[in-house]
């Protein structure tokens, strides 16, 4: 699988965290409707591909052969091949261009491969038995159907980062030079001393230095039960604070937070 791919799929959702210095990007929502369309997309591709191929299927099997299977067979394999599985010929060629043979160009060298030579057969011996017009066929329908299979898990993965991302706060109330002030999430650094209210998100990891509260850590646990937490105890960004005022001091920024390490390992496991 691509990584890029996964890349531009984050990039475009609601949120994403810039791996470098930890900040909290906001985008347009396009994400999702993007997701639903290459997935809508992939299934429909294979879905024709899959309707064109039947009928090839069935007459090889079957051995049927006359004037008009031969020139059916012929008929809809053109469809799939150059029309329905266009896009790994265009791919392919654009490959072999730059001398990056990739497995695009072992589809179409397989598809293209079985559909000339029958055709070669064909036109040329009229040998109606040493026909493949369905292994072509049928490589780009089970392609496409894995094309398909992949684009619904990259889906399902790239909501579940979006679900992650959107449990860090925008921003953080830190105390600096004796006050406090509302700042960004990505200006938030090490040592700063935060004030988290009741209701709010934990913006970073860190460690409670006054004040008592529950905590709910269901979003990294799973426990439905909140947390006792007070001074000297560890709180994890993405966490909601359900109803006394803490401050914390900040240990884990950024990417290097608890939340954010889920988020690479959601990225790792799917891109695997």
């Amino acid at each position: 699988i691509d990584k890029n791919l996964f890349k531009d799929r984050v990039d475009d959702g609601k949120a994403i965290i810039d791996k470098t210095n930890g900040k909290s990007v906001k985008t347009d929502k396009g994400s999702e409707s993007k997701d639903t369309e290459s997935e809508e997309t992939q299934k429909n591709r294979f879905i024709c591909s899959a309707i064109l191929t039947c009928p090839i299927f069935f007459i090889s099997m079957f051995s049927i052969h006359s004037s008009f299977s031969v020139f059916l067979q012929f008929l809809l394999s053109t469809v799939v091949v150059f029309t329905v599985g266009f896009g790994f010929i265009k791919t392919a060629t654009s490959q072999i261009r730059h001398l990056a043979p990739g497995m695009d160009t072992l589809i179409a060298i397989g598809a293209g491969s079985a559909y000339f030579y029958s055709v070669l057969n064909m036109i040329t011996w009229g040998r109606q038995n040493d026909l493949y017009f369905e292994t072509s066929a049928m490589i780009i329908t089970l392609i496409l159907f894995g094309r398909y299979l992949e684009s619904k898990a990259k889906s399902k993965a790239g909501a579940a980062i979006r679900k992650l991302v959107e449990l860090r706060p925008a921003n953080a109330m830190v105390i600096r030079d004796g006050r406090e002030m509302e700042i960004p999430i990505g200006q938030v650094v090490v040592g700063d001393e935060i004030i988290i209210r009741p209701g709010e998100k934990m913006p970073v990891d860190g460690v409670v230095m006054d004040g008592k509260t529950t905590v709910n850590e269901s979003m990294l646990t799973g426990e439905s039960m909140p947390v006792d937490k007070g001074e000297k105890d560890e709180i994890f960004s993405g966490t909601i604070n359900n109803n006394g005022t803490v401050k914390i001091k900040a240990k884990k920024v950024g990417s290097e937070t608890v939340i954010a390490r889920i988020i690479k390992t959601v990225e790792d496991a799917q891109s695997t």
